[in-house]
């Protein structure tokens, strides 16, 4: 009787668990299934590959690139050019002026997150319990009048430095003394800095000696900890203004290098010059024609917005053609247009120089264009965009009596660089976290998911 007591409450279990084991693995079929991986580091590759007719003429119009004002014109009829002589200059005052407040700009930046990191710092070595504070009312008046005095030295001396960049431009004033105004405008940020740091310091220090007496030791150091929590968000934003800054000044910069001149995209006689000294043109106005000596091709280009980006006027990019076999040359992008087909197109212009291709022979523009290293690489399929924010899935796993479960969890990211494979990220995933990589169905933020098997660790 025993023995059959014991069997029965033995079957009895096993039935139990058995349909306790089905019940999960049916609920496993009904929640999403998602495949997971991780961030990397790695390259972005972008590769254009589009077909255009060549068509030939020895007698080349060369058009304006840029734009301005013609400060000297460098070539005359009858003349001889070669590939890539200067043709004309512009005068870039403006832009030059622009830059350097650009540069000012991203310098108070670097000192917001600087000293951004400086005050985490020291708040995250100060003790708890480190202040004496006595009545500093006077003391918060005096920093008071100090941050609104050298606020008014700021605006007053900003609005000099725009009167000084406008009698620059014209010729009014030198570089020195542009510049040296300059350095007091920066010397004047730097301050103000300094004194708003120890605004926020005496009003913390009042702060804690308020809720000294209130709150326990353990309290005080969760506030504190909140507090450095607030200060690590703040540095997260200050160092992204400064990267993009950063970006868009160099891409400034370059533009301005690019657009101080007008080149010849041939060599050869100058026919007839177009422009003169003093003179201001537009984009794709008409410099000067030049008959070239060499069978010389010229073939349009359409590209997608996204692929142009990756070809600017002047950039040498592969010319491939049928002859006898496959063959490569090199050609020269003359014009990028704004206008394409589409909306969302554009073309270009390039020239090359072959004895094999023949008139209205179709070629091919092949362009390859690698990044840098990206410390945080992803497949597209992981990206999602809610209407106004880029995010990622993270995966967070959770031990339950019947075994682990695993949930979504929303992560907000900023694009770097992408291309039809992957996206590069600045800064927002942590390479050690697993990321969903695809789903079979969408998903939504902390939710319950299945992961494939073989992929709980990966």
């Amino acid at each position: 009787m025993k023995s059959f007591t014991h069997k029965a409450g033995f079957i009895f279990l096993s039935i139990v668990l058995f349909f306790t084991l089905l019940s999960q693995s049916l609920f496993n079929l009904l929640i999403p299934n998602v495949k997971v991986g991780y961030a990397s580091s790695g390259r972005i590759t972008k590769t254009i590959e589009t077909t255009g007719i060549a068509h030939t003429t020895q007698v080349k119009t060369i058009y304006a690139q840029h734009g301005g004002k013609i400060i000297s014109v460098d070539i005359e009829t009858g003349g001889k050019v070669f590939n890539e002589d200067i043709l004309l200059s512009y005068d870039k005052k403006d832009d030059e002026t622009k830059a350097q407040i650009m540069a000012l700009e991203l310098e108070r930046k670097r000192n917001f997150y600087n000293q951004s990191l400086s005050l985490r710092d020291r708040l995250a070595k100060a003790s708890t319990d480190r202040y004496i504070i006595l009545n500093r009312e006077n003391e918060i008046k005096q920093i008071k009048e100090e941050m609104n005095s050298k606020q008014g030295d700021i605006d007053y001396l900003e609005n000099q430095y725009n009167t000084y960049s406008q009698l620059y431009a014209v010729g009014g004033i030198s570089q020195f003394e542009l510049n040296t105004l300059e350095n007091q405008l920066r010397q004047l940020y730097s301050e103000l800095v300094d004194i708003q740091l120890n605004y926020e310091i005496l009003l913390n220090a009042i702060q804690e000696e308020n809720y000294r007496n209130e709150l326990s030791l353990a309290e005080a150091e969760s506030e504190k900890s909140e507090k450095l929590e607030d200060m690590n968000y703040t540095i997260e934003d200050a160092f992204i203004d400064c990267r993009l800054a950063e970006i868009e000044l160099d891409s400034y910069l370059k533009n301005l290098a690019e657009s101080r001149h007008e080149t010849s995209l041939y060599e050869g006689f100058v026919q007839h010059v177009y422009v003169l000294e003093g003179q201001e043109i537009q984009n794709n106005e008409k410099i000067c024609d030049v008959i070239t000596p060499n069978p010389v091709f010229e073939a349009e280009f359409e590209l997608s917005n996204e692929e142009a980006t990756m070809v600017h006027s002047g950039d040498e990019v592969t010319i491939r053609y049928i002859g006898t076999q496959v063959n490569e040359i090199s050609g020269m992008v003359i014009a990028v247009n704004n206008t394409g087909v589409t909306d969302n197109s554009k073309t270009i212009q390039v020239v090359f120089e072959s004895e094999e291709i023949k008139d209205k022979q179709a070629v091919t523009l092949y362009q390859q264009e690698s990044s840098g290293v990206y410390d945080y690489v992803i497949p597209n399929s992981a990206l999602k965009y809610d209407g106004s924010q880029y995010y990622v899935f993270g995966v967070v796993k959770q031990e339950k009596l019947l075994g682990t479960e695993y949930y979504t969890r929303k992560i907000p990211v900023y694009i770097a660089d992408k291309n039809s494979e992957k996206t590069a990220l600045v800064g927002s995933v942590n390479l050690l976290e697993s990321l969903v990589i695809s789903s079979n169905t969408p998903l939504k933020d902390n939710q319950r998911i299945y992961v494939e098997p073989g992929d709980e660790n990966d």
